[in-house]
């Protein structure tokens, strides 16, 4: 993953064209991404794998770097939920961290956003970012609604109640 903003006025400047990293049309390559410059994480694998390089090692190395950035202000945020909200689970934030790494791997942080965009420059833009926001609705509790699957339910409880099914009998 790379910084959009930055890269895409550099003269060497792929831009992705496929929605699974590829470019599509002539010259576009053969559909693995390589030949543009904006990689998800499974292109970015398959070239650590291809070059030699362990991506468990990088990754773990770029997780512990999100985790201990996390730490160092995990007071501000809990202060911040406290002021703004009586019950913590009621609320979330979804941080967007560009990570560099160096010529030996080692990761570092070039900064943290409190609200990445979700613009999409791409279809693999539009791809990531989709499921982003899906996974993280699904981490915070959130599902999908179906208004058939609600009104079919609602049509039921209502006959029930017609029919006098709804009443718990006693003995």
């Amino acid at each position: 993953m790379t910084n959009y903003s930055v890269n895409k006025k550099n003269e060497d400047y792929v831009k992705n064209t496929g929605a699974n990293g590829g470019n599509s049309g002539p010259g576009g390559g053969d559909g693995d991404g390589e030949s543009a410059s904006k990689w998800n994480l499974a292109q970015l694998k398959k070239h650590f794998d291809k070059v030699g390089i362990c991506y468990e090692t990088v990754f773990y190395r770029i997780k512990d770097v999100v985790i201990k950035t996390l730490q160092s202000i995990e007071p501000h945020i809990v202060s911040t939920t406290s002021r703004c909200t009586k019950h913590r689970n009621v609320c979330f934030e979804l941080y967007g961290f560009d990570i560099l790494l160096d010529s030996k791997l080692k990761p570092w942080l070039l900064e943290v956003n409190i609200s990445p965009s979700f613009s999409s420059s791409s279809p693999l833009d539009k791809k990531i970012k989709t499921m982003l926001i899906c996974d993280t609705l699904n981490c915070v509790g959130v599902y999908p609604y179906d208004r058939k699957q609600y009104e079919k339910e609602t049509e039921s409880l209502v006959k029930k109640r017609l029919l006098g099914l709804d009443r718990q009998t006693t003995k």
